[in-house]
């Protein structure tokens, strides 16, 4: 299970943040993402709780809005060597641990000069974009993609080094890695000098005959008993796990998250056209609706013009009958 940690400020970015954390809690499941660092337990030095946190990501999300560095008057608060984001970068930084910047609020990353000499290689971490508008489907799908890139890297890693020399319980494996086994049961060859011993107990003590046969008994008993406990031993370990299962696993899940972002994408494409065809619906009823009212201006205008040229008319009469 993957274990994801979200850094940000809350007065900077909480509610984005929100959003961010139940689409990565829908994706990767509950137990795999830690959002809030800040609740740190009363007496505990906030430095060891965060190292603790962070020692134990897959990955590390840095959420950067346009707050991100503080407040601009005075000191920034990202130089404050007690300020708990910044602790929380220059641990990620230490240890190695993909990080990831993403940036809400149409904030940029902050440059290099604006950053403590403990952080400031935080500049040149790749980030994305994430809106908070209509394109936030499409940006979290992108992240987790990437995402998906990286713990998949980490967990070849993990099983390279597990082959390559990890200590496992009761297991071995042989310079061959794709060909693992268990080590060989010494046992089985262990009765047979008991056996040897046995049979040559009688030139040695030729007067103790039933002695002799009592030895030979429980020699053998004790062979047949020790093979069947190694026999149960190996069925109970069984083999290892062949690499191509391993392969397969890995596949299968990596096809299982992309078939999930795909899905994300689609979701979020089909949700854009239904928005664009919306849009159009409304303005070819614009359009249509301005159709009808310029009918009905210039049939106002005709109605005017019928008018004028009545009035007109009785004018003329009028002043024929005056002359």
């Amino acid at each position: 299970m993957p274990r994801i940690t979200i850094s940000y400020r809350r007065e900077d970015s909480e509610a984005v943040t929100g959003r961010i954390f139940d689409r990565l809690v829908a994706y990767y499941g509950r137990d795999s993402i830690f959002r809030d660092i800040y609740n740190i337990p009363l007496g505990v030095d906030f430095r060891h709780h965060i190292n603790l946190i962070l020692d134990q990501s897959d990955i590390v999300l840095a959420i950067v809005g346009p707050q991100w560095l503080g407040p601009r008057r005075g000191q920034m608060r990202i130089h404050n060597s007690a300020d708990p984001v910044r602790l929380e970068i220059e641990a990620v930084l230490r240890r190695d641990v993909p990080l990831i910047p993403i940036l809400v609020g149409r904030a940029t990353m902050p440059q290099a000069e604006q950053l403590p000499e403990s952080v400031r290689d935080f500049a040149y971490r790749n980030g994305i974009q994430v809106d908070v508008g209509q394109d936030f489907d499409t940006h979290v799908a992108r992240l987790t993609r990437a995402m998906d890139r990286l713990l998949e890297i980490s967990a070849s890693g993990n099983a390279v080094a597990m082959l390559r020399g990890a200590p496992v319980t009761g297991l071995d494996f042989v310079a061959n890695a794709a060909e693992p086994r268990h080590l060989p049961v010494a046992a089985p060859q262990l009765a047979a000098p008991q056996l040897a011993a046995t049979d040559v107990a009688p030139a040695i003590t030729p007067r103790k005959p039933r002695r002799r046969v009592e030895m030979a008994g429980g020699a053998a008993v004790g062979a047949v008993m020790t093979a069947a406990a190694a026999a149960l031993l190996i069925a109970a370990l069984g083999p290892a796990t062949p690499p191509d299962v391993i392969a397969l696993a890995t596949a299968k899940q990596t096809a299982e998250a992309r078939a999930l972002s795909t899905q994300a994408e689609l979701t979020a494409s089909q949700k854009q056209l239904a928005t664009a065809q919306t849009d159009r619906d409304a303005a070819q009823k614009g359009a249509d609706d301005q159709s009808k009212r310029n009918v009905e201006l210039q049939t106002q205008i005709d109605k005017a013009k019928n008018d004028l040229a009545a009035q007109k008319a009785i004018a003329d009469k009028a002043q024929a009958q005056v002359a």
